[in-house]
This record gives structure tokens, sequence and C-alpha cells, in this order.
């Protein structure tokens, strides 16, 4: 019974992080450079390089 419940906090843990995960909106380049620790011009010359993942929202 005991493993049950730990089992159980555990899904909810992982759900709760889950849920987070979706409520966030992508980076904008310059909030993406500040994360990374690198300049803008850097991230854009590895995302034309095709070297990181991205996409650009249309709208």
């Amino acid at each position: 019974m005991e493993n049950s419940k730990i089992i159980l906090n555990k899904l909810t843990a992982i759900e709760s992080l889950l849920e987070a995960t979706n409520q966030t909106k992508p980076l904008t380049l310059p909030e993406a450079a500040k994360f990374l620790n690198l300049s803008q011009s850097h991230l854009y010359k590895l995302t034309s390089e095709r070297k990181i993942p991205h996409f650009k929202p249309s709208g």
C-alpha cells in the first residue's frame, strides 16, 4: 500500500511538471540569447547553420 502512495505522489509531480511545460511560451531571440549567454548574432549564426533547433512562428 505504501508503494501505491509513493507512485501516486510521483505521478502527481510529473503531471504538474508537464502542465507547467505545456504553458511555457517559446523564447524570443533576445530571451534565448540571454538564457544561453550568447550574443544575438551568434544565435542567428547557429540557427542559419542549423546547429540548433528553431522555428519562426507565422503571423
